[in-house]
């Protein structure tokens, strides 16, 4: 006589359970980290988009003024020289701009009108400017900055 009957035990069906949650656990860590990581490349991408902007107004003679830009820790303004033209641009809650080492000392990059070169370069190695932080994941964007006002990002 066969006592045997079909079906899943309780304990097999735990088991699946536990394993299909830990593997979704998982897949959404690694795409939060995925989501933060490319935030912050988007949002460098966008700061150096304002930058150059900024540049191009300063050596195109825009509104016939130099041009500069105000760095904060959560925003960046963008204005000509009387601070009358300015556009402010918001950075998400957990991107910041950090550690600007500015040749004034100061936070403000202004641009000569006709040339686009500045007074207010990086002044760490690889004429370092400032960074860029996401706050989430700790991961950061160098931010280089020379003389003749030419920007780049040393870690994309």
């Amino acid at each position: 006589m066969n006592n045997f009957k079909k079906g899943f035990t309780l304990i097999e069906v735990l088991l699946v359970l536990l394993v299909i949650s830990l593997l979704s656990l998982g897949i959404m860590n690694g795409y939060s980290n995925y989501n933060s990581q490319n935030s912050l490349k988007e949002n460098g991408k966008q700061v150096k988009s304002i930058i150059l902007e900024t540049r191009s107004n300063s050596i195109s003679q825009k509104l016939e003024l130099g041009w500069q830009i105000e760095l904060n820790a959560d925003n960046i303004v963008l204005q000509d020289q009387n601070a009358e033209n300015k556009r402010t641009f918001s950075l998400p809650q957990k991107i910041q701009i950090t550690n600007i080492s500015l040749n004034s000392g100061g936070n403000i990059i202004a641009f000569d009108k006709m040339t686009g070169n500045t007074t207010n370069y990086g002044t760490g190695s690889n004429d370092l400017a400032f960074k860029l932080k996401n706050l989430n994941i700790g991961n950061e964007m160098l931010f280089s900055l020379r003389q003749d006002g030419k920007l780049e990002i040393i870690n994309e």
